[in-house]
């Protein structure tokens, strides 16, 4: 990680390294539900934030997940 020095900079993490739920699903090209499987067996850990009903995720972790799915 990078130490945070401004809002831009911020927001520059959020929107490069943090991927929603709805995020998730397209770039997996997978349903709500296989994203929710994903995370139950512990294949996909959102981000521990109070954030409601919106599931977080760090692109890396995705990334790296969708490399796992193509080995199978």
């Amino acid at each position: 990680m990078f130490p945070i020095k401004n809002m831009n900079e911020l927001l520059h993490f959020f929107k490069s390294e943090i991927m929603t739920t709805t995020q998730v699903t397209e770039y997996l090209n997978v349903s709500r539900t296989a994203v929710k499987k994903a995370v139950s067996a512990g294949k996909l850990r959102p981000l521990p934030i109070e954030t409601g009903n919106i599931s977080l995720f760090l692109r890396q972790e995705v990334e790296e997940y969708k490399k796992n799915l193509r080995k199978k």
